[in-house]
C-alpha cells in the first residue's frame, strides 16, 4: 500500500502521503538548489512535485525564476495548483498532469530538468530519459536524485514497486540514453528514525548534459 500510494498517490491517504515525501525529501531539494544554483534566467521542469511544496524553496531563492512541473497523479497536481496559486498567477509556474514517459512539452525548452526519489517507479527509464533529453535545451542539463541501493534496502516497503539503481547502473543508462558529462555526487543525509531503528541515509545526485548536437 505505502509503495503505490508513493508511486501515484491518490485520493484516499493522497494528502497524508504528500505529507510523508515532504518530510523524506526536504533535505535533498535544499541539497539540490545548492548543486543546480540556478539562475532568473533559467527555465526548470519538475518531474514528480508530490503536492508542489517545493516551488517555494525556488522561488524564495531566485525570484525571478520560471518553473514547470509534471505529475502522474491527478491529486498531486489539484494540491499543488492550490498551494502555489499566486505563482501559476504570475505566469511563473505552470502545472500539468502527464508522464514523463510521454512528455506534453515542446522540444529544447528547458535549461534544467530535475527529479527526486522518482527514477524508481520508471518501468522504461530509457523512454523517460530519452523524453528528458528531448525537452531539454542544448547543453541544458538533467539532475537525477535517488536513495543508494543499499539505503532503500534498510526500508521494507521498497521491496515492493521500486526499482533500485546503483550509481553506475544509472549512469550507464544515461549515457545510453544520449547524455555526455554524467557525473555522480553522493550526498550524505541526514539519520533517519524508522520503526525504532536509526537509519544512515545516503543518496545520488547524476547530473548529465544534453548534447549541442543530439540525434
Amino acid at each position: 500500500m505505502i509503495a503505490r500510494q508513493l508511486r501515484k498517490p491518490g485520493l484516499w491517504a493522497g494528502r497524508k502521503t504528500g505529507k510523508m515525501m515532504n518530510k523524506a525529501n526536504e533535505f535533498l531539494y535544499d541539497k539540490l538548489i545548492t548543486l543546480i544554483e540556478p539562475e532568473a534566467a533559467n527555465h526548470i521542469l519538475e518531474i514528480g512535485f508530490g503536492n508542489g511544496k517545493f516551488f517555494q524553496k525556488f522561488f524564495d531563492h531566485v525570484p525571478g525564476l520560471k518553473m514547470t512541473g509534471i505529475d502522474y497523479s491527478g491529486q498531486m497536481v489539484n494540491c499543488a495548483i492550490k498551494a502555489n496559486k499566486d505563482f501559476i498567477k504570475k505566469n511563473q509556474l505552470s502545472i500539468c498532469k502527464g508522464e514523463s514517459s510521454h512528455l506534453p512539452l515542446t522540444d529544447n525548452t528547458y535549461d534544467i530538468v530535475f527529479c527526486i526519489n522518482v527514477i524508481y517507479f520508471w518501468e522504461n527509464p530509457e523512454r523517460h530519459l530519452k523524453e528528458i533529453l528531448r525537452v531539454l535545451k542544448p547543453s541544458g542539463t538533467f539532475y537525477a536524485m535517488f536513495r543508494a541501493k543499499e539505503s532503500m534496502q534498510l526500508m521494507p516497503f521498497t521491496r515492493y514497486g521500486f526499482h533500485s539503481y546503483a550509481e553506475s547502473e544509472w549512469q550507464q543508462l544515461m549515457e545510453i540514453s544520449g547524455f555526455r558529462q554524467v557525473i555522480a555526487q553522493m550526498i550524505k543525509e541526514p539519520d533517519v528514525l524508522f520503526k525504532e531503528k536509526t537509519l544512515k541515509i545516503e543518496s545520488w545526485c547524476i547530473t548529465g548534459t544534453k548534447p549541442v548536437t543530439s540525434k
